[in-house]
């Protein structure tokens, strides 16, 4: 495949929306005025942009924001009777958590990802914003998780999937025990049934 560019004109602070005709994926990404790649380059895409944000007001707040507390938690979970593993994913909740860490949060924090979030305590609350940013951060210092074609702008494929403690694992990487796999709102939720509860 051959690569092509055009010169998109994008200010500061406008969206990009991505959107692959090979799998119908969407995608909204913030962009700053830098060349936009995307890997691999024969894909079709079409690329719009959106200066409309109305349709962000959903979302949650990011990991690292002071407004993702442990008081925040119990305030949002309260009358919830959901998953773990989907409140991690819930965009509404906490925006930008995806499969592979709500797994390893969860792992880290020592609960099942089908356990209901109804049945947590204070504690587990604090943990989950503790051990959100904890393993987002070490995922970011390792480049991201590469488990099929992921690769940076820059061509480099992430390393976090070597940490993994439980997501696309085999074996705990605490207890040694057989990870279980359970499909919990259509996706897949790697656990440890000995050391997660």
């Amino acid at each position: 495949g051959n690569f092509h560019s055009a010169p998109i004109p994008i200010r500061n602070l406008d969206f990009v929306q991505i959107r692959s005709s090979a799998n119908c994926l969407k995608r909204r990404v913030l962009v700053k005025p830098m060349p936009l790649c995307l890997v691999p380059p024969m894909r079709m895409v079409c690329v719009s942009l959106d200066t409309d944000f109305a349709h962000w007001h959903d979302l949650g707040p990011e990991p690292f924001d002071e407004n993702f507390n442990a008081s925040y938690v119990h305030k949002y979970i309260q009358n919830r009777n959901i998953p773990l593993k989907t409140l991690l994913l819930n965009q509404s909740f906490v925006a930008g958590i995806g499969n592979i860490y709500a797994d390893e949060i969860l792992a880290a924090c020592r609960l099942r990802p089908g356990r209901s979030c109804r049945r947590i305590t204070r504690k587990d609350e604090e943990n989950i914003v503790t051990m959100t940013r904890s393993i987002l951060k070490a995922a970011i210092a390792a480049g991201g998780t590469t488990i099929r074609s992921y690769t940076s702008s820059l061509g480099v494929t992430g390393r976090f999937q070597l940490e993994c403690a439980v997501h696309a694992q085999k074996k705990c990487a605490r207890c040694g025990h057989d990870i279980h796999v359970k499909w919990i709102g259509g996706r897949s939720s790697y656990y440890c049934p000995i050391c997660q509860k």
